[in-house]
C-alpha cells in the first residue's frame, strides 16, 4: 500500500509540474499587443511636417524632406501625409523607416533630378 501511495504522489507531482511548465511556456509565447500608431501632419514655418506617435509618445518629427542635403520642409500637407504614411507602413511591417531619395522621386516628392517639386 505504501508503494501505491508513493506512486500516486509522484504521479500527482509530475502532473502539477507538467501543468506549471505548460503555463510558463504559454505565458512566454503570448503576443504583445500591437503598438498604436498615429500620423499627424503639422504646419511649420515654411511648409509642412509630419509626426509619428507610438502609444501616445512622439517617435518621429520630420520637419524637412529627408534624403536631400537642403533643409526644406514639405511643400504641401499632402506631401507630408504621403511620406509619413509610407514611413508608418514600413514601421508597421518592422522595416527600417528611413527614406531614400529614389523613393521620394517615385512618390512624386522630388523630380527626376532630385529637386523638390513645387505645389
Amino acid at each position: 500500500m505504501k508503494r501505491f501511495d508513493l506512486l500516486l504522489i509522484l504521479a500527482f507531482a509530475l502532473l502539477l509540474g507538467g501543468i506549471g511548465v505548460n503555463k510558463y511556456i504559454s505565458n512566454r509565447e503570448e503576443k504583445q499587443p500591437e503598438p498604436k500608431f498615429d500620423l499627424l501632419t503639422v504646419q511649420v514655418e515654411k511648409g509642412w511636417a509630419y509626426e509619428i506617435w507610438i502609444n501616445g509618445k512622439r517617435y518621429i518629427f520630420q520637419d524637412q524632406i529627408p534624403a536631400i542635403s537642403e533643409t526644406i520642409p514639405f511643400a504641401t500637407k499632402m506631401q507630408a501625409q504621403m511620406v509619413g504614411s509610407k514611413v508608418l507602413e514600413k514601421m508597421r511591417n518592422h522595416q527600417n523607416p528611413s527614406v531614400k531619395k529614389e523613393e521620394l522621386i517615385q512618390w512624386g516628392i522630388l523630380n527626376s533630378d532630385g529637386i523638390p517639386k513645387s505645389p
